[in-house]
Parts: structure tokens; C-alpha cells; sequence
């Protein structure tokens, strides 16, 4: 690599690793919130004030209408897959540990890509590494689903029905996450901006979240301390998160990109020791640490097996 191609890398770099370790403390933040407020009231005031902010900043909106219009299905898909990432998380962090919670996603993301395979890559086979990585983030995940519901998390003890119900929002936001990189990629060949996915995403997601508040009657009053925690999250989460997010992989490679990824976990385990509310969970950070290590396997395998020849 010529100084000048790292020159470029290493910024990308930095930003990932900005937006990795924002993302973690956003994890661990969220879950100490959500004591106190629903997941449904942080995503309507979050996702209604960035819509709000990427519509009023929207220089082409009438244009943006007619491109929507004619991609509807594309721009379906694109909230479907941001209603299970960005909502079903925060109900997963309502449940359970930050570590666990961002540990079944990372794991369960390898073994959906690897379920929904022959559809959306069908001239790609998939690779011995691919399935040794997959299987070992299972254990993983199976590991870290045993962890909580035998009370070793950090959160100890925790009934089986809230256990069950992060696990299942957890493996719901992987989908999402999963997906969405397909539909992203899809809308960008339509001649969608990275301001017009974003303008037209949250609106699905702000409608559900609207609908289990009212049915949930969990409105909270809107303190200064409310207020004040509405704003930290949609700032970091929303926009610095994504903006950082996006710099970073249009200056990165792919594996850099995924491997910075894995450092997400444990950057979760550090922040929150800092949360009052969780117990130093060994079990947790053994399990964390595993699930690491598989997916930094099966990222530098795979790029080992797909290089070409001749690179």
C-alpha cells in the first residue's frame, strides 16, 4: 500500500472505530434510560425529530416524492428493515444486558446472511470458512442466551419471558440489520442518495412506534432531564452515528470495516461497567470474547479465500 492509499485508509479507520465506540456507549446508555422510559417513547420523539430534521434539510423534497413514488417497494423494504433495526433493538436493551444484547446481533448476522445466501448472492458459494465462522457464532449466541437465562448476565436473575423476549427482539434487529444493506445498496442503484434514504426511512418506524405508545399508554412527561436525553440520543445516534458510519466505509476497505465491527463488543463489555445497574458478568465477557473471535475468523477468512489470484 503507497502512503498515499493509507493516508486515505487510516482516517476511514478512524472513523469507524468513532462510530463503533459511540454505538457501544449509546448500547449501555439506552439500556439505563429505558429503566425509566419506554422503547416506544424514545423511538417516536428520537426517529419524528430526525424525520423532521432530514425533510426540512432536504434540498430536492418534490423530487425525492417522484423517485419514492416510483421506487415504492424499494422504499417499503428500506422501513421495514429500519422498524426491526433501530426499534426492535431498544426493546432487546429493555430486557437485557448491553454486551448480550449487541452479542446476539453480531452473532445471529452471520447466520441469516448465510440463510438468505442462494437468494441474494446465487453466483457466490458459500465457503467452508463461512460455515465454521456461522457455527461458531451460534455457540455463541447459545452461550450468551444460557448466560442470561441462568442469571449470569450482568443483569442476574431475569424472568424466562423477559429473556425470551430480548433474544427474539435481538435476532429481529440482525434481520433488519441483515437486510438493510441489501435494500440500501438497491435504492443507491436507483439514483438514491445517502440524504434521500434517510429522509424517506423512519416513517414506518415512527407510525409503529406511535401505535404501541398509544395502546401501551407509556407517554412520559416531558422533563428537562427527558428532554435533555431525547437529545443526546438522536444527536450521537442518529446523526453523528450515521455520518461517522458513512465516512468511515466509503474511506475503508470492506474487511477493515467489518473487522473495526467486531471491536463493538467489546467496547459494549468496557461502557458498561460504568452502568450502576450491571454486575461484572465473567460469564458474559467469556462468551463476548468467543463471539469476537469468530467473527474476525470468518471476516479474514473469507477475504483470504476471495482474494484473486493474481492480488
Amino acid at each position: 500500500m503507497s502512503r498515499r492509499e493509507a493516508a486515505w485508509v487510516v482516517p476511514g479507520a478512524v472513523y469507524v472505530l468513532g462510530y463503533t465506540l459511540m454505538n457501544a456507549a449509546k448500547s449501555v446508555f439506552e439500556g439505563y434510560v429505558l429503566v425509566t422510559l419506554s422503547p416506544a417513547f424514545i423511538a417516536v420523539n428520537c426517529f419524528v425529530l430526525a424525520q423532521i430534521v432530514y425533510l426540512a434539510t432536504h434540498r430536492e423534497r418534490g423530487a425525492l416524492l417522484a423517485k419514492a413514488r416510483g421506487a415504492w417497494r424499494h422504499v417499503l423494504a428500506i422501513n421495514v428493515t429500519t422498524a426491526l433495526s433501530w426499534l426492535a433493538v431498544l426493546y432487546a436493551l429493555d430486557a437485557l444486558e448491553p454486551a448480550v444484547v449487541n452479542g446476539l446481533i453480531v452473532g445471529a448476522i452471520p447466520l441469516i446472511t448465510l440463510a438468505l445466501a442462494p437468494r441474494l448472492r446465487p453466483n457466490a458459494p458459500i465457503l467452508r470458512q463461512e460455515l465454521v465462522a456461522a457455527v461458531g457464532c451460534a455457540l455463541s449466541v447459545l452461550a450468551l442466551v444460557a448466560v442470561s437465562a441462568q442469571g449470569l448476565s450482568g443483569l442476574g436473575a431475569l424472568p424466562w419471558t423477559t429473556v425470551a423476549v430480548g433474544v427474539v427482539a435481538a435476532l429481529l434487529t440482525a434481520l433488519g440489520v441483515s437486510t438493510n444493506t441489501y435494500v440500501t445498496k438497491a435504492l443507491t442503484e436507483r439514483d438514491f442518495s445517502s440524504a434521500d434514504i434517510m429522509t424517506v426511512r423512519f416513517t414506518l418506524l415512527n407510525v409503529v412506534a406511535f401505535a404501541i405508545l398509544a395502546s401501551e399508554g407509556s407517554w412520559s412527561p416531558y422533563t428537562p432531564a427527558t428532554i435533555g436525553t431525547i437529545a443526546v440520543l438522536t444527536v450521537i445516534g442518529v446523526f453523528i452515528g450515521i455520518y461517522l458510519l458513512q465516512i468511515g466505509i466509503s474511506r475503508t476497505e470492506p474487511m477493515t470495516v467489518s473487522l473495526l465491527f467486531s471491536t463493538n463488543l467489546i467496547f459494549t463489555y468496557l461502557a458498561q461497567l460504568a452502568d450502576p445497574r450491571l454486575a461484572v458478568s465473567q460469564a458474559s465477557l467469556v462468551c463476548v470474547l468467543l463471539l469476537t473471535a469468530f467473527t474476525v475468523y470468518g471476516t479474514v477468512s473469507l477475504r483470504r479465500a476471495r482474494k484473486p489470484a493474481s492480488a
